[in-house]
């Protein structure tokens, strides 16, 4: 190990190349402190680093919140904050008078997992007086509040007086207006709301907020025959709608966007062909120049009609407008059923993240240049979560139809013999895996062979788990989520947590998501896994009911409180109030063990001496 002494010796220029590989958590703890040059440098690694706090451990958290962050503040330009690897992480910041507006030219923040609108506003009423800063994203927050209880939410971020880029994926919301808001935003450029439903008039009222919009990506539910709107957005330039409505209601919305470039669009339950298509582009977006379409269908008839119907549909995408004008080619997918058959259309290549597993499918396609146009590059999600075990076969298309997959999602096992050498998944980073029978763990391994990032498991037991999943390996997993397919049909009894504890996977696992007999396996757990910074769990004896006076509510809470520091910080998840979470101080923990050990050192040490004294005596 180089010691600081001979890093001194290096110039600035280089140790700031040698920062690049370090995270800034581990840089902090490190070399900020040791000396003003290396304090400067730091400072000038923040000016182009994000100050991720979402997966510190509590020790770490506790160290930077109590010794450095102060001297910090004012030079962190991009900070990253989540509640689920690190429970109550913005309590705990703010608590220790870290609000929001301390970071004063921060430009960049990112809020991931706070299920907790009061305190989503508040980091929000914050912001206000941050002058510089520019982009702000909320995800996976899962915010399903009643509308009333959002204006304060979307009047504070539209406060924001530098904000242009506004990501708010993670709030979901049923129905949006922002009639009752006062402020208008001119600065907001890109406005992300993926998870919010809008109707045409909520749509338009988004846009009356934020007259400068032009980039819009949003959920549109609407069959209004309303059509007297007459907001036109001239500074409009792409569109990324999840639509289900009527063909009139969607005419409006794009006949008010003249000077749209792209457009990409998910229908659902909307048959257009492509004369209608063709109709709309010509009318209504003169200037369209990426035009990206998936169609969600569903038809109904014997096979033979079906297939009348899907040659009829692309026979309208055949066309010279679609084929020589623009090269724009489809492809449709389709499922034979006997009473509904489910079919996708969609453009070429495929511009969509996320891809559901269709069995035994049908395709057909206009494009003849399939090698350079059949691409799904852009998918990084694969479902095969509600339908039977994938047909091996389809299984080694799905490996190489998408390269850039870091979310799978299958019922094992396949169908026939899983031949791994024809598999890799070299982005892969989450896998949830549906366990049908015992055969399925040993396929579950060669995937695990088969994908070397894979970081994130997740489990799903459709029956009782076998002990083969304590034979499991993987050099890369470091979250686990263990659960059945119904509440309480697969939960962990001690000696079934002492044996995940002393698995391959228990011994390597950060974050773990259990449901358990009896809470002294929470003790058995903690203690078991050496590198566990958080459990969550969920116990069979916990006595929390909701429905019963809030005394109830901690009395397992303080159970753990009593077997462990007080450094740790135990709560019920805000989201799942029957979850409780245990963020873990590695660094007590690693103290106490080591106290054990030189006790029981020193008791053996003890006996060792009283016997080698009784034999010298004789």
């Amino acid at each position: 190990m180089i010691s600081k002494m001979k890093l001194e010796m290096l110039p600035n220029e280089l140790l700031l190349d040698l920062f690049e590989y370090f995270d800034c958590i581990y840089l902090l703890r490190s070399f900020f402190g040791y000396n003003n040059r290396f304090n400067h440098l730091i400072y000038i690694y923040l000016q182009t680093h994000q100050l991720n706090l979402e997966f510190i451990s509590k020790d770490n958290f506790d160290l930077i919140s109590q010794k450095y962050l102060s001297s910090l503040t004012h030079h962190i330009i991009s900070l990253r904050l989540s509640n689920e690897q690190t429970p109550n992480l913005s309590n705990l910041l703010f608590s220790s008078n870290f609000t929001i507006d301390k970071f004063f030219y921060l430009q960049s923040l990112y809020l991931h997992y706070i299920p907790s609108l009061d305190i989503l506003i508040e980091i929000t009423y914050y912001c206000k007086n941050l002058i510089y800063l520019t982009d702000l994203t909320i995800i996976k927050c899962n915010i399903n509040e009643k509308l009333k209880n959002c204006i304060n939410l979307f009047h504070n971020i539209w406060n924001i007086p530098k904000l242009s880029y506004c990501n708010l994926d993670g709030i979901e919301l049923k129905c949006f207006s922002l009639l009752f808001m006062s402020k208008i935003s001119l600065t907001i450029k890109k406005l992300f709301i993926e998870n919010i439903s809008c109707d045409l008039s909520y749509l338009f009222c988004i846009l009356n907020c934020t007259p400068n919009l032009e980039q819009l990506s949003t959920t549109i539910y609407s069959y209004s025959t309303n059509t007297n709107l007459d907001a036109i957005i001239q500074s409009m330039k792409s569109l990324k709608i999840y639509y289900q409505g009527s063909i009139d209601s969607l005419k409006t919305i794009l006949s008010q966007m003249p000077n749209l470039t792209h457009l990409k669009i998910g229908t659902l339950d909307l048959i257009m062909d492509g004369n209608v298509w063709k109709q709309i582009l010509n009318e209504y977006l003169s200037k369209i120049e990426i035009f990206q379409l998936k169609m969600k269908l569903e038809f109904e008839g014997n096979d033979t009609d079906v297939e009348k119907s899907v040659n009829q549909l692309l026979d309208s995408f055949n066309t010279r407008f679609w084929i020589e004008e623009h090269r724009w080619y489809v492809r449709c997918d389709w499922e034979l059923s006997e009473i509904t058959t489910y079919a996708f259309l969609y453009t070429l290549p495929y511009a969509f993240k996320t891809i559901y597993y269709l069995n035994e499918c049908n395709t057909r396609s206009t494009c003849d240049d399939e090698e350079k146009y059949r691409s799904y590059k852009c998918v990084e999600m694969f479902e095969n979560s509600y339908r039977k075990s994938m047909l091996l076969h389809n299984f080694n298309l799905v490996c190489d139809k998408f390269p850039n997959l870091r979310s799978l999602d299958v019922v094992l096992p396949f169908e026939n013999h899983f031949n791994s050498h024809n598999i890799i998944f070299n982005q892969l980073t989450s896998l949830t895996a549906r366990i049908q029978i015992a055969s399925a763990y040993d396929q579950l391994q060669i995937l695990f062979n088969r994908a070397p990032r894979l970081y994130s498991l997740r489990i799903i037991f459709w029956r009782k788990f076998s002990n083969k999943l304590f034979q499991l390996t993987s050099k890369t997993i470091r979250r686990v989520e263990l659960g059945g397919m119904f509440s309480w049909c697969n939960e962990f009894t001690k000696d079934e947590c002492i044996a995940f504890a002393n698995s391959d996977l228990g011994h390597q696992c950060e974050v773990l998501s259990i449901e358990i007999e009896n809470r002294n396996s929470v003790i058995n757990l903690i203690e078991g896994m050496s590198n566990l910074r958080l459990l969550n769990f969920r116990s069979r004896d916990d006595r929390w009911d909701y429905r019963k006076i809030p005394s109830t509510e901690n009395e397992l809470i303080h159970w753990i409180q009593n077997h462990f520091s007080s450094t740790y910080e135990i709560i019920r998840n805000l989201e799942k109030p029957t979850s409780i979470q245990v963020w873990i101080d590695q660094q007590e923990r690693k103290m106490k063990r080591d106290t054990k050990i030189s006790k029981s050192g020193h008791k053996v040490s003890k006996v060792v001496s009283s016997v080698q004294k009784f034999f010298a005596k004789r």
